[in-house]
């Protein structure tokens, strides 16, 4: 027996010292629900985790600009939508005044509606704008970033209506006037109702993409959230259990460093 230095001791406070630091780490895992607290704990695990935050935030990005694209199509959609109505009604007056059942007063009348109608559609298409974007004026590419990457191929979308006008533009040189006239106008508007049935059809399948690429995009996010949550957080139940442990090494340590602090104490006793 040795009074000049208590190994026992030693030990049991080097003991107590590891038990107290591996119960603070759980409990710091516990209350902040990461595993990876800090680098240090694992990090092979931190660097993928961290990885696969930045995916993740960027998917959730490209799924809100995916969301306001889609916003974006539907409004040109409903515009296009009012100019086909307005084509059909264009078509149908020439149809009226293309027979001689009516009089030249009443193809004036007529062509007065005709008139402000073809204008009225140029003017539609014109103020047609999204957040202060121009849809359908044909002037450039409008294209939509609904990936993560900088790939124009596959992380973005383009689009681009620039017949619709042209084919408006025609219709304000046209008239009703006379059969000759109504029955010119009725091949233009022919011609207008053929394109906004396109463009709509563009927009259309353009929309339907979007929208799939959004369900994907909510499809990687969960996929990976979950890969990158069995990575980086907490398992509760482990956790738990390894602090309820951690207790009762710490229990137990304690009793041992006492025992051991009073043996120099037992041996003063013999010397006495």
């Amino acid at each position: 027996m040795r009074v000049g230095t208590n190994v026992t001791s030693q030990l049991a406070q080097r003991m107590l010292g590891e038990v107290n630091d591996h119960q603070t780490s759980e409990v710091r895992k516990l209350a902040g629900a990461k595993r990876i607290y800090q680098a240090a704990i694992d990090p092979a695990g931190a660097a993928i985790s961290l990885k696969m935050s930045a995916q993740n935030r960027s998917n959730l990005q490209a799924q809100r600009n995916s969301n306001d694209s889609f916003s974006m199509l539907e409004v040109a959609d409903a515009t296009m939508g009012s100019m086909q109505d307005i084509a059909i009604r264009l078509k149908e007056l020439s149809i009226q005044m293309a027979t001689d059942t009516y009089n030249d007063s009443d193809r004036a009348n007529t062509n007065r509606e005709f008139k402000q109608l073809a204008r009225e559609i140029i003017r539609i298409q014109e103020n047609a704008e999204y957040n202060g974007t121009k849809l359908l004026n044909g002037g450039r590419d409008l294209e939509m970033q609904i990936g993560i990457r900088n790939s124009e191929k596959n992380d973005r979308i383009k689009y681009n209506i620039s017949d619709v006008m042209t084919s408006n533009r025609k219709l304000l040189n046209q008239n009703v006037l006379t059969k000759e006239g109504a029955r010119s106008a009725m091949g233009a508007a022919d011609a207008l109702i053929d394109k906004i049935s396109h463009s709509r059809a563009k927009v259309g399948s353009t929309m339907k993409r979007v929208e799939s690429t959004s369900v994907n995009l909510q499809h990687n996010y969960e996929n990976s959230e979950a890969a990158r949550s069995k990575i980086e957080d907490t398992d509760i139940a482990k956790a738990t259990a390894a602090k309820a442990l951690d207790s009762i090494k710490m229990e137990s340590a304690t009793a041992f460093l006492a025992q051991a602090n009073t043996a120099p104490g037992a041996i003063a006793k013999l010397l006495g």
